[in-house]
């Protein structure tokens, strides 16, 4: 059987499932404050018991493990400390229940160490969250799997996973993740992408999976296959070999620049969803990075990023990128990327609704923040700020209006930034690909973005299962405002990018370079292969298979045309059989 979600991080498995129960919700309706000090006070003593307990068996077990120790001692340190449990009583003064009020305290003094701006107070914030959320579980009668000494290899399938569960795991061991909840933007998501675990996410049915069952995983294509056969799971095992023997094969590919066949020069960057992601990317040597979701900043978090926090992490970005372009996204929240600080009301049609610069325009206060952040930043290094979701000409002017407002600003207050910072735009809605000429004039640069757009174009929800068979970047709608794209930034003289899932396909990479793409934006793990297929690409063949791909009148006979035309080395990265799963 074969269940299909949303590849969040790009990778093939096949191991046993380890199915985890589902953490609680926790309730934060009003309760008596003396029941729940009380019931606090039994959890937290029982927290430091277990934990010297622990400590006195660690001490016994493991030699040389430093580490652990230290982290077990700081977190009977932090459920001691006074300070911790003041901002926890506060709470449940003001009527939270114990378990809610812990989360919250815990929230609290991890974002005021995270503010001093020092390196080691930064990694006690997240003692601080996980103590606080073992803490609340604990009150709640739920227990965490201990995936620190795992025995076996092991696809991780659960309703949703915690980041400090999965930091702290045996990563060597977890093959796979798939998880019924989630997004692409998810922590857990970028801490997967991160660590390269390939993850699945947003899949429906996986209660349906059986503990200690093989399940093949392919978050190329956001599938988990599982009650495989005998001669199934054989072919797993074969796909499995073949998908790390093409590994091997593009080590030689990481770090080098990228050309078609013909010596056409084409820049690969990188998507980016969090600094450490943006650190471990530096060993890709890309042109830059193409796509910062800023996001993550403003995610999971019960309160808005400051102005300064918000500044330490672009500035980072541009340091650490030494002159290579930084495209910095501002927030594209809303849809599928709820922010709870925002307070956002559930809509029916979430991507059709109030989302992105949407809520920018109508929140000025917070965009002006962010742009002012990211204009500081840009006296660092070689920045770029794109604004995503723009549907008209009215709402680009809006933005710039803001954002010269925010330069006003730093001008007056004596504060460095780059004068001509270059100003792009997404471009994901077919509105504004059809008006591109237009938009063209107005911006540095455009960069498509192939999600959303795909799925404006064909009416389908990305994330819906039931049309999955219709969302595809491959139908010649689509491919047409793609190229319409493309050609206007050419004749404006300004540069486009791509930075959609189709940017990394294979069967659509000879497409955009013969439609005059020359700058791809993809997963950073990607970026080996991009490179390999790019030097299998001649650049005036596909030039010629890219008129005929527009003259096509389906997904299905675009496909069929491109595969026809590949070689057959450059065919053996796409034959790897994995549609005979499942």
């Amino acid at each position: 059987m074969k269940l299909v979600g949303i590849a969040a991080s790009f990778g093939k498995a096949a191991a046993e499932a380890m199915v985890l129960s589902a953490p609680p919700e926790i309730d934060a309706d009003r309760k008596d404050p003396r029941g729940e000090k009380e019931r606090l006070m039994t959890a937290v003593q029982d927290g430091i018991k277990n934990l010297s307990l622990e400590l006195d068996e660690s001490k016994k077990k493991i030699e040389g493990n430093s580490a652990k120790l230290e982290m077990l001692e700081m977190h009977r340190t932090i459920l001691n400390d006074y300070v911790f449990r003041k901002g926890i009583d506060g709470y449940i003064e003001q009527g939270y229940c114990a378990s809610s009020s812990v989360m919250r305290a815990a929230e609290d003094q991890a974002a005021t160490l995270e503010n001093l701006g020092d390196s080691f107070l930064s990694e006690r914030a997240q003692d601080i969250r996980e103590v606080g959320r073992r803490l609340a579980y604990s009150m709640e009668g739920f227990s965490e799997p201990d995936l620190s000494h795992l025995e076996k290899n092991v696809i991780l399938v659960a309703e949703s996973l915690s980041p400090a569960l999965l930091s702290v795991a045996d990563c060597g061991r977890i093959k796979g993740i798939l998880t019924r909840r989630g997004s692409r933007t998810s922590h857990v998501a970028i801490l997967a992408s991160g660590l390269g675990i390939p993850t699945v996410v947003g899949c429906a049915g996986i209660e349906k999976i059986r503990d200690g069952e093989l399940v093949f995983l392919d978050a190329e294509k956001g599938t988990a296959s599982f009650s495989l056969s005998e001669q199934e799971k054989e072919r797993a095992k074969e796909i499995i070999a073949l998908y790390e023997q093409q590994k091997a094969d593009l080590k030689k590919y990481q770090a080098c620049e990228a050309f078609t066949a013909d010596r056409k020069r084409i820049r690969v960057l990188c998507n980016i969803m969090d600094t450490s992601m943006a650190e471990k990317s530096l060993k890709y040597s890309a042109d830059g990075i193409g796509l910062f979701r800023t996001e993550f900043l403003y995610m999971d978090k019960p309160r808005l990023p400051s102005e300064a926090e918000q500044v330490a992490v672009y500035r980072s970005l541009a340091v650490n990128w030494k002159g290579k372009p930084v495209t910095i996204r501002t927030i594209d929240i809303g849809g599928d990327k709820p922010v709870e600080s925002l307070h956002l009301e559930a809509e029916k049609n979430a991507f059709l609704g109030y989302r992105a610069i949407r809520i920018c325009l109508d929140r000025p206060e917070i965009f002006l923040i962010q742009l002012r952040a990211i204009l500081r930043a840009s006296a660092f290094g070689n920045v770029q700020i794109m604004f995503p979701m723009i549907s008209n000409i009215s709402e680009l002017q809006q933005a710039k209006s803001i954002l010269e407002e925010a330069k006003k600003q730093l001008r007056a207050e004596n504060q460095p930034f780059n004068e001509k910072i270059p100003i792009g735009m997404m471009v994901e809605i077919p509105s504004t690909a059809i008006l591109s000429d237009k938009f063209a004039a107005l911006v540095d640069f455009f960069s498509i973005g192939s999600n959303d757009l795909t799925q404006y174009v064909l009416a389908a929800d990305r994330t819906n299962q039931k049309v999955a068979s219709i969302y595809n970047h491959l139908d010649p709608g689509v491919l047409r405002l793609i190229e319409l794209t493309i050609r206007n930034s050419r004749e404006a003289g300004i540069p486009c990018s791509l930075c959609g899932e189709m940017a990394g396909d294979p069967l659509a990479l000879s497409l955009l370079i013969g439609f005059g793409l020359e700058k791809f934006s993809v997963n950073p793990g990607r970026i080996p292969l991009i490179r390999n297929l790019l030097s299998l690409i001649d650049f005036k063949r596909a030039q010629t298979v890219a008129d005929q791909a527009l003259k096509q009148s389906s997904s299905k006979g675009v496909a069929d045309l491109v595969n026809g035309t590949l070689s057959k080395e450059y065919r053996n990265w796409l034959q790897d059989g994995d549609d005979l799963i499942g």
